[in-house]
């Protein structure tokens, strides 16, 4: 492995060391390469100032954006364009030159007004017309740049990072070029700099956690030579005392930022300077303040240690020449931080973090955030309006009028049983509309809509909405009937339990197109001599274990027999649900009719609990059928009868527990017969194995 490493390394090496100067010559034919500084010594690309920039100088300066094909790249930032990345950075460069030079995103602005935000658009009219550039700019030349590399290879586990583009400084006076560079700069290992300036920034990007700091730690190398190779015509003399900048940064998250979150705004620079930053035109002047002495000792020592593990990482450890070049180099610089909190109501876009250091002399050097445009969003949307909620069975679809806001990024649908407090998240939408589920018919619940934004700030609560689920929509226009009841009914009417207890003091006949529905917990007295017959009509009780459904003597001091009972006959549609029927004179008489009842409790019937008479074809379960006297708990007659009885509990009905008069055998099985020592008590031909050895768990 040993072996291997070396050998990687040596070969990037030597790919490295192929990337360096190639002469080039103008187009005139004449070279004009000027220079004699530092930074040609580094630079190892190509570069040209021309004729044209020693006798023309611009004064002012755009730097346009920046084009390439993304298909050229690799491994580049899925959420970072590197055309933004390079144009920033050469931005950032060009500054500490004596240009007036136009804000980025003023250029932007201006070529949007103008109609030239296409880069091709752009390219045309500095090609054919260079001075409508100019008019629309406002300045004296532009900067264009195709960016050529942004990635980085692995080759075993070394790596490659890459970072090229060619630049030129194009004249918006005649169009003819001033200054162009053209470089691809390689680092091996990551981004790791041969220059103590940039060993700071790459170390201090990998402590600041800033995203990609490979890549921008590369960018950087390569603009601070590539802009170094402007030779600078004594025209434009060179401003004195500018203090150095070696980073800016805002540190914040990835996100829109919400009330009460901060961003972190470090610069390093050269000491005993005034800082402080900008967002934007958003806020401005934002003082940065020297770290204190302990704080900056225990950065230095940081900053020393993780650039000596990059570089080690690298496969080039650190000269002790560079180590100590290093080391002058923070001695050099100071950190200066400082910090915006987010108030409430802020609200701001694409807001550009720019730094400043600001010598005593009043000269003054700025930078420009790499990071992407910081988004402030403290302002919660307003809260949803017109409320309204449709009925469906066990669950309530709720509507609502959308919020305008433009950053919405949906709502959040609370539920209380209350109405006050209590409210917990039951749904979420992207839209005007949810479905709240699990809720139990007929049962009210309140309801509440919030907004939410893209950067996760919630609205206030709507006001609340009063609404229970039904078990069929049509339910909710029913009209009300009672509290007294007889008669015929001839149309559909609703029970609801807040209207009762409900006196029938006559029969009650439903008959064919009629529909009387129960809510749950309603309570139905009936007189003596009264009773519910149920002729070709739809009966649903929808009573719950929590609420039953109770229909008794109008007097509790009655007899048993004191009412009729109910009677179920006809094609209709039969449901009961819950449902305690109790001293009847028969409980529950069913008749060419196919009733469903579940968890009915048929209780202290003077003649029969339940009766089966000619075709009757019910599905009873989970029910108690106990008490019940005269002919006992159940009472089969007549023919036709198909019986579906499970999970049934029989007990203390006397004298019997089952009697069948019927042609068949009556199916019995899967009961419970109240534990009697004397076993079930059945007249007639039924099946009752196997029966149940305890009464039904399972069962309301």
């Amino acid at each position: 492995m040993r072996h291997l490493v070396i050998a990687i390394l040596a070969g990037l090496a030597l790919l490295l060391g192929a990337a360096g100067c190639t002469h080039v010559s103008p187009a005139s034919g004449q070279a004009t390469v000027a220079g004699t500084g530092d930074a040609f010594q580094h630079f190892r690309g190509e570069y040209e100032n021309t004729p044209l920039l020693r006798s023309a100088p611009p004064r002012s300066v755009a730097v346009l954006p920046f084009s390439g094909n993304p298909a050229q790249w690799s491994s580049a930032p899925e959420d970072q364009d590197p055309r933004r990345v390079l144009r920033t950075s050469f931005y950032n460069h060009l500054s500490s030159l004596p240009f007036a030079d136009l804000e980025l995103a003023e250029v932007d602005r201006r070529l949007r007004e103008a109609g030239l935000a296409d880069p091709a658009a752009q390219a045309k009219a500095l090609a054919e017309n260079p001075g409508r550039l100019r008019s629309v700019l406002g300045v004296d030349a532009v900067v264009t740049a195709e960016v050529s590399h942004f990635d980085r290879v692995w080759l075993g586990i070394a790596s490659l990072v890459s970072v090229g583009c060619e630049v030129k400084l194009v004249s918006l006076a005649s169009g003819g070029l001033l200054w162009r560079a053209r470089h691809v700069s390689r680092s091996l290992g990551g981004g790791v700099s041969e220059s103590p300036v940039g060993l700071v920034a790459g170390a201090l990007s990998a402590i600041w956690n800033l995203r990609h700091e490979e890549l921008y730690s590369q960018t950087d190398d390569l603009f601070r030579e590539m802009v170094g190779t402007i030779d600078i015509p004594d025209k434009l003399p060179m401003p004195r005392g500018i203090p150095s900048i070696t980073l800016f940064a805002a540190l914040r998250p990835e996100r829109p930022l919400r009330r009460g979150e901060e961003v972190r705004l470090r610069l390093v620079g050269d000491p005993d300077c005034d800082a402080y930053a900008d967002l934007g035109s958003f806020r401005t002047h934002i003082p940065l303040l020297p770290l204190g002495p302990a704080e900056a000792a225990a950065l230095r020592q940081d900053i020393l240690r993780q650039a000596g593990e990059r570089a080690q990482a690298a496969g080039r450890p650190l000269t002790p020449e560079l180590a100590q070049l290093l080391e002058a180099e923070l001695a050099a610089r100071t950190v200066y931080e400082g910090v915006y909190a987010v108030e409430p109501e802020d609200e701001a876009y694409g807001l550009t973090a720019k730094g400043y250091l600001v010598a005593v002399s009043g000269a003054q050097a700025r930078r420009v955030d790499p990071g992407p445009p910081l988004d402030i969003d403290a302002r919660p949307p307003a809260p949803p309006q017109g409320l309204r909620a449709e009925p469906l069975d066990r669950r309530l679809r709720l509507t609502w009028t959308e919020s305008p806001d433009p950053d919405l990024a949906g709502y959040e649908v609370y539920v209380s049983d209350s109405g006050l407090t209590g409210f917990a998240l039951a749904a979420t939408s992207e839209h005007g509309q949810a479905d709240v589920d699990g809720l139990e018919n007929f049962a009210p619940v309140f309801l509440r809509v919030a907004a939410r934004d893209k950067a996760g700030n919630l609205s206030e609560m709507s006001a609340y909405l009063k609404a229970a689920p039904l078990p069929d929509p049509a339910l909710a226009k029913l009209p009300a009937a009672g509290p007294a009841l007889e008669g015929v009914l001839k149309d559909a009417v609703l029970l609801r339990a807040d209207q009762g207890p409900f006196l029938v003091r006559d029969i009650l006949v439903v008959g064919r197109g009629a529909a009387l529905h129960v809510e749950p917990g309603a309570i139905l007295r009936f007189a003596p001599g009264a009773g519910l017959a149920v002729r070709g009509g739809d009966l649903a009780v929808y009573g719950t274990a929590k609420r039953p459904v109770r229909f008794i003597p109008a007097d509790a001091a009655a007899p048993a027999g004191s009412w009729s009972g109910v009677v179920l006959e006809g094609g209709g549609r039969l449901s009961l649900d819950h449902v305690e029927i109790q001293g009847a004179e028969v409980g529950v008489t069913v008749q060419e009719a196919a009733p469903a009842l579940r968890a009915v409790r048929i209780l202290g019937s003077s003649q029969a609990g339940l009766m089966l008479d000619q075709g009757a074809r019910p599905v009873v379960t989970c029910s108690r059928i106990a008490g019940n006297a005269g002919m006992g708990g159940l009472v089969a007659q007549g023919s036709g009868l198909a019986l579906s009885l499970t999970a049934t509990t029989f007990q203390d009905n006397e004298p019997f527990d089952v009697q069948n008069f019927a042609p068949l055998e009556l199916d019995l099985s899967g009961n419970w017969w109240g534990g009697s020592a004397r076993g079930p008590k059945v007249l007639g031909p039924a099946r009752m194995d196997p029966a149940l050895e305890y009464p039904p768990k399972d069962c309301p």
